[in-house]
Parts: C-alpha cells; sequence; structure tokens
C-alpha cells in the first residue's frame, strides 16, 4: 500500500510540474514568441520555408501539442500541431517545410511539417498552447508582410521579430533581415534561424542648424532617432569646435565666427551610425552705441514727445502696436550705398511706443532694437546702414519684414531693381520710387509704381494659402501658407518643431534652429514655409520666427479615437489595458492592437501610478513615421484610470473570438484555458493527498489490530 500511495503522490506531483499556468511574461514579451518568419520561399523552392520559435523565459517549455494556425480567406484555419519538443531557456525552435537536405537551410530545423504554408499577402499566423491559450501573433492579415523582402531571383530576406517587439502584429516590432546565417554558401537568402536576429544600425534623425552667431546658443536635437529593434541607444555630438557632448538634444555657443562640421554618432551597443552637417557662425552685428533718436513730423514737432530712450518704469515689458509702419527704404544713394542708406519708421498712432525688441529683418539679416526706445505719435525714426550693419540691396527681389517683440509679422514689403537716387516711399497702402523725405512725410511722384502694398502678405504673393491636408500632395520645397491651430507647442516634444492642425488633419513645422515665438496650445496661426518630409511624415520648413504670425486664440480640435488608419499630426483618444512598462513608454492594448504611449522629457509622470491590468484613457499627439507609430503624452492630466483589469496578459479564445469575428475570420474551438485548469487543479490536490494519506493511516491501524 505504501508502494501504491507514494506512486500516485509521484503522478500528482509530475502533474503539477507539467501542466503549469500559462507561460510566463518578460518584458512584456509572451514566454514563446513567433521570432523569425521565411515568408518568401527560397532561391531553391518557393516552399522553402520556415517559422522560428524563441523562448524568452529563463525555463524550458514543452511545446507538446501546441498549435499554429494561419489566415486564409479572411478566416482563422489550423496549420499543424506540434507533436513533441521542448524549447530551451532563452533558445529558438525550428519549423520548416523541408528538411536541411532539400532546402537552403545548412542546419537541422527541430520540426518538418509539409504544413507549413506562408503567403506573400494577407499574412497572419498564431501560436496557441496545449490548452488552446493565444499566445502569440504574428503580422495583421492585411496587406503585405510587415517586415521581410522578395525580389523575384534576386533577394530572399526574413521577417525578423524586435527584441522588444510586444505586439506581432504591430509593423514597428518588426525588421527585415540583413544577416545571413544558418543557410547554404553562395547564395542569396537572408535571415538568422537557429540564431540571434539580425542587429540593424539606429536611424539616425538630427535637427542642426546651416547657420548661427558668435555667442548665440545653437541647439541641436537627434531625439527622434530611433533603434529599429528598439534597443537602447546611446548618443554623441562632435561639435567641430573640439567640443565632445552627450544626449538627445544639446545646447552650444560657439567662440568664434567660422564653418564647423558637426557629427552625430549613435551606437546601440553592437552597430554605430553617423550623421554629419555644416554650421556656418558668424560674427555678431554690433547694435549702435547710442540710442537712436526719431525725428518727429513738421505737424507734431511741438506737441508730441520726442523719442528717447525709455525710462525702466516704461521698459518692463515689451510693447506691440500695429501703429508702427516701415515708411521708407533708401537702398541705392548716389555714391557709396552705406553712407546714404537707410531704413525709416512711423508711428501713426496717438501713444508712444517701446520699440525694445523689435526687429528689422529680410529673413537672412536682421536689426533688433536691444534697448529701450520710445517712438512717440505721428514721429519718424531713421536707421542708417551704419547703425544697423545691414544691407538694402539694388537687384534682384528684396523682401523686408517688421516684426514686433513677440514674433509677430507687422509688416512686409518688396521692392525689385532700386534706381540710383531714388527711396521705395509708402503712400497710404501702395508704395512709390520717389525722392528721399528723411524724417519728414514721404511726398509721391507720378512715376514707376511698384506692385506691393504694405499689407504683411504682399511679399507672399507667390505662395499660396492651401488647406493643411493639401500639404501632402505639394511638391517638396514648394512655398506655401497654412493657417491651423496650435496643439503641441515648441517644446513639448522637440525644440525644432511643433504641430498644428485645423481637426481633420494635421502638420509638423520644423525650424533647424529651434527659432519660434512663444506659442500656447489654441493660438491660431498663419504660417509660410517650404513643404518638406521627414522619416514618411510631411512638414513644413520655416526659415525664421518671421513665418508665423499668431492671429487669434481658439479651442484647442476635439481629439479623435484612436484608429489604425489615423493620420500624423492629431490629438488623439486612446483606450485600453496598459499591458507593459517600459523605460519612457507605456503600452495599451486596444481592440485595434497595442499603441505605444512615449512619455517626453517634458512631461512630469510617474509610472509608479499605473500598474499593468489598469484601464487607461489617454489623448496626446498621434505621430505616423516610418520608423514607428505612437502616441505623446502632452501633459500629465492627459492621462486617467478608468478602472483595473485582472487577469493574464494574453487573451484566451474567448477574448480572441470578438476581435477575430470583427475581420470576418472563425474562430477555432479551443479547449479551456491553463489558468482554469490550474486552479481546479490546485483546490482538488489537497484533497485527494488528504484522502489518500487518510486511508492508509487507516489500513495500517486495521492491520495492526486496532481497528475491527
Amino acid at each position: 500500500m505504501k508502494r501504491y500511495f507514494l506512486g500516485i503522490l509521484s503522478l500528482l506531483m509530475t502533474g503539477v510540474l507539467f501542466v503549469s499556468p500559462e507561460p510566463a511574461h518578460t518584458d512584456g514579451l509572451p514566454a514563446v514568441v513567433l521570432n523569425e518568419v521565411f515568408w518568401m520561399g527560397s532561391s531553391l523552392s518557393s516552399n522553402d520555408e520556415w517559422i522560428e520559435l524563441r523562448n524568452t523565459s529563463p525555463s524550458p517549455i514543452d511545446l507538446a501539442n501546441w498549435r499554429i494556425t494561419k489566415f486564409s480567406n479572411n478566416v482563422e484555419v489550423p496549420m499543424l500541431t506540434i507533436p513533441s519538443g521542448v524549447i530551451p531557456a532563452g533558445g529558438y525552435f525550428l519549423i520548416a517545410n523541408d528538411p536541411a537536405e532539400t532546402s537552403r537551410l545548412n542546419i537541422s530545423p527541430q520540426l518538418v511539417d509539409a504544413s507549413v504554408s506562408l503567403v506573400n499577402s494577407k499574412l497572419q499566423i498564431t501560436l496557441y498552447d496545449t490548452a488552446g491559450v493565444l499566445i502569440d501573433r504574428a503580422d495583421d492579415g492585411s496587406g503585405s508582410p510587415l517586415a521581410g523582402d522578395y525580389q523575384s531571383g534576386a533577394v530572399w530576406k526574413s521577417m525578423e521579430r524586435n527584441p522588444s517587439g510586444s505586439d506581432g502584429t504591430q509593423k514597428e516590432h518588426w525588421h527585415t533581415a540583413s544577416t545571413s546565417l544558418g543557410f547554404d554558401d553562395a547564395e542569396k537568402e537572408y535571415g538568422t534561424p537557429g540564431s540571434g536576429n539580425s542587429n540593424l544600425p539606429p536611424v539616425i534623425s538630427a535637427a542642426i542648424p546651416t547657420d548661427g552667431v558668435v555667442g548665440e546658443t545653437v541647439n541641436v536635437d537627434a531625439s527622434e532617432t530611433l533603434d529599429p529593434e528598439g534597443d537602447v541607444i546611446t548618443i554623441q555630438w562632435d561639435l567641430g569646435d573640439g567640443v565632445i557632448a552627450h544626449g538627445a538634444t544639446v545646447a552650444h555657443a560657439y567662440t568664434a565666427a567660422g564653418s564647423y562640421q558637426i557629427t552625430v554618432t549613435v551606437s546601440d551597443g553592437m552597430a554605430v551610425s553617423t550623421f554629419s552637417s555644416t554650421i556656418a557662425i558668424a560674427q555678431v552685428a554690433e547694435s549702435p552705441s547710442t540710442p537712436n533718436q526719431s525725428v518727429p513730423s513738421p505737424e507734431s514737432a511741438n506737441t508730441a514727445p520726442v523719442g528717447t530712450p525709455s525710462t525702466p518704469e516704461t521698459s518692463s515689458e515689451f510693447q506691440t502696436s500695429k501703429e508702427i509702419r516701415l515708411n521708407e527704404l533708401f537702398p541705392n544713394p548716389k555714391g557709396k550705398d552705406a553712407a546714404g542708406e537707410f531704413i525709416e519708421l512711423v508711428n501713426e498712432g496717438a501713444i508712444p511706443v517701446d520699440l525694445r525688441g523689435w526687429k528689422i529683418t529680410d529673413r537672412v539679416h536682421a536689426y533688433v532694437f536691444s534697448s529701450s526706445l520710445l517712438l512717440g505719435p505721428k514721429h519718424y525714426l531713421a536707421l542708417t546702414a551704419t547703425e544697423t550693419h545691414v544691407s538694402l540691396k539694388n537687384s534682384g527681389k528684396q523682401e523686408w519684414f517688421l516684426a514686433d517683440p513677440f514674433g509677430a509679422i507687422m509688416q512686409g514689403v518688396a521692392y525689385e531693381g532700386a534706381p540710383e537716387g531714388k527711396s521705395f516711399s509708402r503712400s497710404g497702402n501702395e508704395w512709390f520710387w520717389a525722392t528721399p523725405t528723411l524724417g519728414t512725410a514721404n511726398e509721391v511722384e507720378t512715376g514707376e509704381k511698384e506692385a506691393a502694398s504694405d499689407d504683411v502678405e504682399s511679399p507672399d504673393t507667390e505662395a499660396p494659402f492651401i488647406p493643411l491636408e493639401a500639404i501632402g500632395r505639394r511638391a517638396l520645397r514648394s512655398d506655401v501658407r497654412i493657417r491651423g491651430t496650435v496643439i503641441a507647442v515648441p517644446g513639448s516634444i522637440s525644440a525644432n518643431y511643433f504641430y498644428v492642425s485645423d481637426g481633420k488633419t494635421g502638420v509638423q513645422i520644423f525650424s533647424s534652429k529651434g527659432a519660434f515665438p512663444d506659442l500656447t496650445p489654441g493660438d491660431s496661426v498663419e504660417i509660410r514655409g517650404k513643404v518638406g518630409e521627414a522619416s514618411g511624415e510631411r512638414k513644413l520648413n520655416l526659415q525664421s520666427a518671421d513665418d508665423i504670425l499668431v492671429v487669434d486664440t481658439t479651442e484647442l480640435p476635439d481629439p479623435l479615437r484612436y484608429s489604425k488608419t489615423l493620420a500624423s499630426g492629431m490629438l488623439v483618444t486612446v483606450d485600453g489595458n496598459l499591458t507593459t512598462k517600459r523605460g519612457t513608454s507605456l503600452l495599451i492594448e486596444t481592440p485595434d492592437g497595442i499603441v505605444t504611449v512615449t512619455i517626453p522629457r517634458s512631461v512630469i509622470l510617474d509610472k509608479d501610478e499605473y500598474a499593468v491590468g489598469d484601464h487607461l484613457t489617454v489623448t496626446g499627439l498621434w505621430r505616423g513615421t516610418k520608423e514607428a507609430s505612437r502616441l505623446y503624452l502632452l501633459s500629465g492630466d492627459d492621462i486617467v484610470t478608468t478602472g483595473t483589469v485582472k487577469g493574464a496578459r494574453t487573451e484566451s479564445p474567448a477574448e480572441a473570438a470578438p476581435a477575430l469575428a470583427s475581420r470576418g475570420t472563425q474562430q477555432i474551438t479551443l479547449d479551456s484555458s491553463n489558468t482554469k485548469k490550474s486552479a481546479v487543479f490546485a483546490i482538488l490536490l489537497p484533497v485527494v493527498l488528504f484522502g489518500l494519506l487518510g486511508a492508509y493511516l487507516w489500513r495500517k491501524r486495521r492491520n495492526a489490530g486496532m481497528i475491527e
């Protein structure tokens, strides 16, 4: 009886060891992942296909009776069942259609099954354990495979999983093989069957200004650099003047004029990428040693205050005014230009205005009023070339702008071909070439009229206003103007760009110098720039802060609900269960797949406030690029916990069925989950053990004569 009892006890304990709950997860990954898929066949045969599994856990896992399904005609159908086999801790399990002898493989698969059949379009394969619990999926079953490459007769490259690719249905969690291991020699197959996947170098996305001024801060930014496999990266900058700096963003001031080559080097610990660009640093133009004096008009000489440097009481804040106007430009005086050139302003208002912070610029050169100076009502102010250190050119099309201290363009004017001895003079809203009238009202002569006005939009007639959604149809580098509402301000994600939206689409506004006026969410802006593109995302490139005009303040557009078809640059709300917390990211499971929420450095958030299983509602900026699609949190207030979901991270067959049915799939009938089996087993095991122990003791006592 004792041997009988011990035998049953041994069997029960064996069951405890081998009928375990759902495999443990590591960093959001299933314990076993579909790690590599060679879906295109080889140079030998289109049927030379295989699937590689990887064990991400620290323990071996028995794969007996695990099943793999495939997508066929929008229906999930069985592909194969693994009859037996153990995948070692951290190891691989190769399932091939053909053995090594009749394929391009030069290693032996753990399982050869002629049922391996992979399609080149609408690919999706799913892995279930012996109890029918859904463990992992590869691809999303729509369009071309998420990774891998096939060019008939030339290229065969497998689809490899990223090390941190927790959701196999997301494109950003896969990459195309770049290494050839485990194949016959001298062939064209790329992949790593039975080995670690290819390591791709980081993809650098760097914003480096092309020019700057001695002593002024230059910002370089590589915060959008990504590693295809999600590896941790280090970023180093060689700023060209002997300074080496580290980090995604660096601020630096050059001490001498010259041309410098800036090089950024990014490493993922195995591969290194570099990118270089040249920046030209100019000597800063000196401001006048004494404040400029404004000249009153004759009719106001005795009644209006003369322009003088303002007192501390009047200079505590910057001032703006629509009454300050460009009045006269004199680019081509007789004799030496520098001796007689001037730019004249006028205050057409009824109160004095402090010009501190105002700017006159041609987008390349600028004169800034660095100290306080009051321009009295009805007064004129003439600035000579010796004061401003800027030159009014005589030929070609010239554009000049007047901007207030907040970066808003108050006026713009353009001229072309300056006649000698004539000034470009304003009369009302029109400009004429006329006799110079320094410090007095312009006297416009009958003569050639310039096709321009002092409207802020006059120099931009060649840059039409277009709707935001039309930027994707415009040629790169074409000049356009747009209107939109600021939804993500400069610095919220990067110092070099921000986003505007019209509620239907959004656009990135980029400046290599990071030169923007002060903006707040909800500002309605008009922007001029050149159409550009980076990582598949259209953007508008600016030349200066003067390209942005804040015209109003309005409400932010309502955020859209998340879907896979969303355009980049929109406010989006995501609802789902938190599955993983990793670095600066939160992974949220939604009915449409896993969404990565990135927490920028500008957002203060304690991730410990949120636990795996929490149901979260998150609003942020949606960005879709070639490298990845993700939601950027703009404020810690934009993430809300709306409940907690208990249980395992992988879905059961019953939970998977609605998502499959929504795509027209038919769910295969599967057994109950291992979790339920383990719970029942845990309850019954003590009862059985105590029952057997009681029976054994009772029999022993009876044999001893203690019980009749």
